[in-house]
């Protein structure tokens, strides 16, 4: 069996000029690269080994893993960073391995129920509907209008609704408030759809903070959200740090508790309970609980350590203690009312208090804790310094046969800085496969060593202005991605009244359309930060350019950048060399990758920050990238722009 599986021409057949695959693909080219891949992951997978891949944008390699998963004789579970990698694969990569291997496979997707409507609390918000604006009703008609036809209740399939819609949270699904199979809409829920469809499939497609969740539930006993599966593959899998430190943060703001008021209040009205102190008492305390983390004259968007304990503690336990008391009161109501709502969220209410004791006791060194303000929101966070030992116990002692594959993991050390983050200090498989682009043809990478730094007064003047010009020898198509949302909003301020092309700007419509509007649009100006760093993929001319404002350096006031660095200081390392430099390089490969998408595609890149040619870690940088052509000569950048 493992000789059959692991012969290679047994890939060139599938995956060669004359395969299974060129006979259904139109257009294909046949790679030795996604050949030498597909056997890699077979084996990884046929010999329960950990592979670790770097596939440059071209390899093609969604095929080159996701023929082996399906030919493989176990469950396996594909995890991804972003939703729409998730919809290519179940849409059009799926669909094309099955017509050419003549196989049916049985698969299914599985994201958070939160990206699900639900069908008794859409009914419950439009008995007392809350819309805040004029546009949000018209919004909400197309949403019923849509539950009735909807064959899985995702909420991307509404792009008509973006992605700030603030009632959706009030109509999607929840766990603290479902029923269960008490509620009337059990047979038709969608949530309950997606985990039937998954129990029964061969392959599931989900997204990184959905596997570490899923995880995190099986740890503590009984309980699962995705079905048992052998196997896994993670696909973008430079973002798995995030992910996971993203789903093991305990996090307190202001809108849990205004979410918890208006749930609880529903709920109490409608079993006409009597006795609502309990709720009260919280309604008093969380108010002068975030008097001592928002003030009006403090600066919006900031990060910071919390505040001393000796300053809060004392109103931290007024409220936990509120909360304590109305979790035992929902707790009674539910027993008497025989109410598994008020029971989801009696247990919601006790979470909550938890999660506020761990942040107010501060006092697990493994974790970094700070205050963020953004807006009228204020967040009080704790997060894992270290995801290794996680990723250690949680996934390693569980899975047999794992793939780690993305365009982007190796740094100037190789994979020596991906494995250390995600503690993959175990014996396994490292490939680079070789780059599929002409980099020095089809692309100028634009390095002004002029500009002045970046941290300085006058770099956003003259760094607008340098954008502008290269936008103009552009005509338009261009993509201005910003390391933080602040320098996003300002730029897109000052050049959209100033540039003569349609300029677009990420939040104003969901992401899937605003870059549907950018192809279409050939001479158009898409303004984006961190989350359009990957993921996004436009073919053709409608992208010639992309403009990246400094080097993505992570602040360093953010208080877990600052916990991570003293952890590598503590442990021998140095932080710039070993965490810093390395992070950046691999959310700059990320970002330039957006250019080239094909062959055919060729562009300009601009990075406007003169410390990539003064200082001299921008030559590790700089050998770190693949190799592109290259110049500080603003009209040579310009000429070459004109020329596409």
């Amino acid at each position: 069996m493992k000789e059959k599986a692991l012969d290679p021409n047994r890939w060139q057949k599938i995956l060669g000029a004359n395969g299974f695959v060129s006979q259904v693909l139109q257009g294909f080219e046949p790679r030795e690269s996604q050949i030498h891949m597909a056997l890699m992951v077979e084996k990884a997978l046929e010999e329960d080994e950990t592979l670790l891949a770097e596939a440059p944008t071209g390899t093609g390699k969604t095929l080159s893993y996701l023929l082996p998963a399906v030919m493989a004789s176990r469950k396996i579970v594909i995890s991804t960073s972003t939703l729409n990698l998730q919809a290519q694969i179940i849409k059009k990569d799926l669909p094309l391995v099955e017509k050419a291997l003549g196989v049916s496979v049985r698969s299914a997707v599985m994201k958070g129920r939160s990206n699900y409507i639900c069908k008794a609390r859409l009914a419950s918000f439009m008995e007392r509907p809350y819309l805040e604006k004029e546009a949000e009703a018209a919004v909400m008609t197309r949403i019923i209008d849509w539950t009735e036809t909807t064959k899985t209740g995702d909420r991307a399939e509404l792009d008509f609704m973006p992605d700030d819609f603030a009632p959706w949270s009030m109509i999607n699904s929840h766990s603290a408030v479902c029923r269960g199979s008490r509620c009337k809409w059990t047979p038709d829920c969608f949530v309950n759809k997606m985990r039937r469809a998954a129990a029964a499939a061969d392959l599931i497609v989900v997204n990184h903070h959905l596997f570490f969740a899923d995880l995190a539930v099986k740890d503590k006993g009984p309980g699962e959200v995705i079905p048992e599966y052998h196997s896994v593959i993670f696909d973008e899998a430079h973002d798995l740090e995030d992910a996971i430190t993203n789903n093991f943060t305990v996090s307190v703001s202001n809108y849990q508790f205004e979410e918890w008021d208006r749930d609880v209040t529903k709920a109490l009205e409608a079993s006409k309970a009597s006795d609502k102190k309990f709720a009260k008492a919280v309604r008093i305390a969380w108010p002068k609980f975030l008097e001592h983390f928002q003030n009006a004259e403090e600066a919006r968007d900031r990060l910071e350590p919390v505040l001393s304990k000796p300053l809060v503690l004392k109103d931290f336990n007024k409220l936990i203690e509120a909360l304590q008391k109305a979790s035992s009161a929902l707790d009674d109501l539910a027993e008497e009312m025989d109410s598994q709502e008020l029971e989801g969220l009696a247990e919601r209410t006790k979470q909550l208090g938890k999660n506020l004791e761990f942040i107010a006791s501060a006092d697990d060194a493994s974790f970094a804790y700070w205050r963020e303000v953004k807006g009228r929101g204020v967040f009080l966070n704790a997060a894992p310094i270290e995801v290794s030992d996680t990723v250690r116990e949680k996934l390693l002692a569980r899975v047999h046969g794992l793939i780690f594959t993305s365009a982007t993991l190796t740094a100037s050390d190789g994979f020596s800085y991906f494995r250390n983050r995600l503690g993959l200090d175990h014996e396994v498989i490292e490939t680079v496969l070789p780059e599929c682009f002409d980099h020095a043809s089809q692309a100028l990478l634009y390095t002004p060593g002029d500009l002045p730094d970046p941290r300085s007064d006058d770099f956003f003047k003259v760094m607008a202005d340098r954008t502008r010009q290269l936008v103009m020898a552009c005509k338009g198509r261009t993509m201005v991605l910003c390391t933080s949302l602040r320098q996003m909003e300002s730029l897109f301020d000052r050049l959209s009244r100033e540039l003569p092309f349609h300029c677009m700007m990420q939040g104003q419509a969901p992401k899937h359309v605003l870059l549907e509007n950018f192809r279409s649009e050939t001479e158009s100006v898409l303004f984006a930060s961190s989350s359009f760093f990957t993921g996004v993929d436009v073919v053709g001319p409608a992208l010639s350019c992309v403009i990246l404002d400094k080097l993505p350096f992570d602040a360093p006031g953010d208080p877990l950048v600052q916990a991570r660095i003293d952890m590598v200081r503590i442990s021998g390392g140095e932080p710039f060399r070993d965490y810093q430099l390395p992070r950046a390089i691999l959310v700059l490969k990320q970002a330039l990758g957006r250019l080239l998408r094909s062959r055919a595609d060729r562009g300009l890149l601009a990075v406007m920050d003169s410390r990539l040619v003064t200082k001299g870690y921008g030559k590790i940088i700089l050998r770190s990238l693949p190799p592109f052509s290259r110049t500080a000569d603003l009209r040579q950048a310009q000429a070459f722009a004109a020329e596409l």
